[in-house]
């Protein structure tokens, strides 16, 4: 019983020292997404909105750098652009990855910074792994269904790789900011179609979202 006492209690110590000597946020997001894939003909469908959410751990390393590590969601569901084929897509995509963030003006959260900028635009690049659980829908008269597409098994994991710009104004120890990305699955499995449709293509995600973090240890007032 002591040795756990003392192992819960140097835990919380820990977890205590490193909240108040690092410059973290934690975040919630939430917005639209909208995949590029062989159902919607290799390009974005605008015509869907496909809620997306997400929580997220940022922490501002540098005047002009922040590291964030991210777990997101989205729901799809696309109609096929081809007519003749008649299929239909439902799929749930979740994102698990780590991004470094530039903030090019600089970036006033952390506690080596000198700004004093409120606004805080970035370019952000990250990697992670891709989780989707799809379903196919197959119309009556598709009669280009590869049969063997119909026993590829999900859920399933790909790598991802995420390009994104946005802008987070600073309210203290709030922030909100706006993100626009596009991320690369690096799979042609997401929609249900390989065989049945172009081998070589993977499927793009396009989201933006509002974002809304809390800044926890460090916060440096303004003058």
């Amino acid at each position: 019983m002591f040795r756990k006492t003392l192992i819960i209690l140097a835990v919380t110590f820990w977890g205590t020292h490193f909240v108040q000597s690092q410059n973290l946020e934690i975040g919630l997001q939430g917005g639209s997404s909208f995949m590029s894939s062989d159902i919607s003909g290799d390009k974005f469908d605008f015509g869907v909105i496909s809620p997306m959410a997400g929580i997220y751990l940022r922490q501002n390393y540098s005047a002009k750098f922040a590291y964030r590590y991210f777990l997101s969601a989205s729901s799809y569901t696309q109609v096929d652009a081809n007519k003749e084929r008649n299929y239909k897509l439902e799929s749930i995509v979740a994102e698990l990855g780590f991004m470094a963030e530039w903030n090019f003006i600089g970036n006033p959260l952390s506690e080596s910074s000198n700004y004093t900028n409120k606004f805080i635009p970035y370019l952000g690049v990250g990697v992670g792994v891709t989780g989707y659980d799809s379903n196919l829908f197959v119309g009556e008269n598709s009669s280009d269904f590869h049969p063997q597409d119909a026993l590829e098994e999900t859920p399933d994991l790909s790598a991802l790789v995420v390009g994104a710009l946005g802008c987070r104004y600073d309210l203290g120890k709030l922030t909100i900011g706006l993100e626009t990305a596009v991320k690369y699955h690096a799979t042609d499995k997401i929609d249900g179609l390989i065989r049945s449709a172009n081998e070589d293509t993977r499927e793009y995600a396009l989201s933006g979202s509002l974002h809304l973090s809390y800044q926890f240890g460090y916060y440096k007032a303004k003058k």
